[in-house]
């Protein structure tokens, strides 16, 4: 056996609500902890893994045990899964340092400040903080006027903020274009896609023999209605990727593969 393998130490510790795998060898010391409590199950990291080392658990849909699977003998710690977790459900440490990301999804977000004003009454309008599911938006008046301010590692391009704004000043473009079927007649109206839905876009209809309200205009295509889902009466298809990959540090020499692989959530 080579003398660098020798020393490679490696540790996997599974608990209730979240697993930490670490190793150890002559280069550096690196660690993976995945937190379930914020996974929605949208697969980015799953799709994206390049030794399929992450797997979704599915019995994770109706009762309380880690949402993912990590198969530690496939696993390389390459960090990947942390780059493309748009939850931050993953947390990535090497030298026992955080790791700074090397890319992210990202869609496109304008802010049109000539458009943003305060109510009738002069008071604050912050319909669009209110409307955000992520806490990305805070709403405040500048000078006495109406603005805002956007947390773009919570943003995750839903467009409930345009959607909410009275004044048209927001515009949003999701990464991801794609459609959902409802399958109605398998529906049981358990509530499990209304529960774990990132965006708040579905809802219980108030239509005579229709169950639920899916509003695709905020949906992202992330699948975890879809994948929780006991009867199989949603499916979430992704067709396209719109948006873009930014790269955060240009010096990574993991840039290319990264950006390729991160491509891999098209259906």
């Amino acid at each position: 056996m080579n003398n660098q393998e020798e020393v490679i130490v490696k540790e996997y510790i599974e608990e209730e609500d979240e697993f930490r795998f670490s190793r150890k060898s002559p280069y550096d010391e690196r660690k993976l902890v995945y937190k379930s409590d914020s996974c929605i199950l949208c697969e980015f990291c799953v799709n994206t893994c390049p030794t399929l080392a992450l797997s979704i658990n599915v019995r994770a849909s109706y009762i309380n045990v880690l949402k993912l699977k990590l198969n530690p003998e496939l696993c390389i710690l390459c960090g990947l899964c942390y780059n493309v977790c748009i939850f931050n459900s993953m947390e990535f440490f090497v030298n026992n340092s955080k790791s700074d990301r090397i890319i992210r999804y990202k869609g496109r977000f304008e802010f049109h400040e000539e458009r943003c004003s305060t109510r009738e009454d002069g008071s604050l309008c912050n319909d669009c903080e209110l409307a955000c599911p992520r806490n990305a938006i805070k709403a405040y008046i500048k000078n006495g006027k109406n603005t805002i301010e956007r947390d773009e590692g919570k943003c995750i391009y839903c467009s409930n903020c345009e959607n909410s704004c009275p004044r048209n000043a927001i515009k949003v473009e999701k990464f991801l274009k794609g459609e959902i079927e409802f399958f109605d007649e398998k529906c049981q109206a358990c509530g499990a896609c209304i529960n774990v839905c990132p965006t708040n876009s579905i809802k219980v209809s108030k239509k005579l023999g229709k169950k639920l309200e899916i509003n695709e205009k905020t949906c992202i295509y992330c699948k975890a209605c879809m994948n929780v889902c006991p009867v199989d009466a949603i499916k979430v298809i992704r067709k396209e990727f719109i948006g873009e990959i930014e790269i955060l540090n240009e010096n990574s020499p993991n840039i290319k593969s990264f950006i390729e692989r991160a491509k891999n959530i098209i259906d």
